[in-house]
């Protein structure tokens, strides 16, 4: 039996995204993406918390997008988590788990942009 590994997360990019090359040579934007959760305290009290997601997107669509995107951009990302190896600064050998993008949402505010702008979407090209 195949699992199923599947991410949709709506929030905001903590930072402008950082375009970078693996090293093999493919191109990949890193970002990092914000949530918030509510929940009610026993003394009656509403607190937020805050969860920080990376993602990241490969390939020509990583190019694309890093020109359109900032700090603050509203998204709602659709992808999969993978974990990704790598060698820390000190040689030692490291991981981290992504979320990669399979499709980026724009989400603006509609008292701030036309109507005709109000969503985009980013898809990977075929």
């Amino acid at each position: 039996m195949n699992g199923i590994n599947r991410v949709f997360i709506m929030g905001y990019l903590g930072a402008d995204p950082e375009l970078l090359t693996s090293k093999t040579g493919k191109p990949y934007l890193r970002m990092s993406i914000s949530t918030h959760h509510n929940r009610k305290l026993a003394s009656g009290e509403r607190e937020t918390s805050t969860t920080w997601h990376r993602v990241m997107v490969w390939g020509k669509n990583a190019e694309r997008y890093k020109s359109w995107l900032q700090r603050g951009s509203a998204l709602a990302v659709e992808g999969y988590l993978s974990k990704f190896k790598y060698e820390k600064e000190d040689g030692s050998e490291a991981s981290s788990t992504s979320i990669v993008a399979r499709e980026v949402h724009f989400l603006e505010k509609k008292s701030t942009v036309a109507p005709s702008e109000t969503a985009g979407t980013l898809s990977p090209t075929p």
